[in-house]
This record gives C-alpha cells, structure tokens and sequence, in this order.
C-alpha cells in the first residue's frame, strides 16, 4: 500500500510540474510567490527542479525506509490532488 501510494506522490508531483510549466507558458500567473521568485531567478526548469526533486527524495526516503505510515502518506496526497486540480482549473480558464 505505502508503495502504492509513494508512486501516487511521484506522479502527482510530476503532473503538478507538468500542469505549472504549461499554465505559465500559456498565460497563467504563478500564485505562490516563493516558487514565483525561484522561477525569475533560477528560470521555470530550475525551479521546477529545486522544488520537486527534493521533496519527492526526502518523501521516497522515508516511505522507503517505513519511517512514516498511511495517515501521513494520505495527509500529503490530499494537498497535491487539490494543487493539481488548480492548476488545471487555471489552465481551462486562461484557455477561454
């Protein structure tokens, strides 16, 4: 299940930096000013990076390593199911 569920996070992790450099390339405005600011000074790949490899490493480490169980795993998919699907909800509404 943990397994299952670290694969979950990759993939959301990776759709949330796929949904982000396609919102911004295609007039959508970055709303967390933290990641804003990594992109103006490192550009959208650099940011992008230095905000996903890390916490996807530190996430699959302690998953790996059964340091944190289910109730964690489910308290940090949440949030990124509903970052991906604001981010999708910006894409469609910059597209009309």
């Amino acid at each position: 299940m943990m397994t299952a569920l670290l694969i979950l996070f990759i993939a959301l992790q990776s759709a949330d930096a796929a949904t982000t450099i396609y919102g911004l390339r295609n007039g959508a405005r970055e709303m967390n000013a933290v990641a804003r600011w990594l992109f103006d000074k490192l550009g959208l790949a650099g940011g992008i990076f230095l905000t996903k490899v890390p916490i996807t490493a530190v996430v699959a480490y302690i998953v790996l390593n059964e340091l944190v169980g289910l109730t964690f795993m489910l308290l940090l998919i949440v949030p990124f199911v509903a970052l991906l699907a604001n981010n999708l909800y910006w894409i469609n509404k910059t597209r009309t």
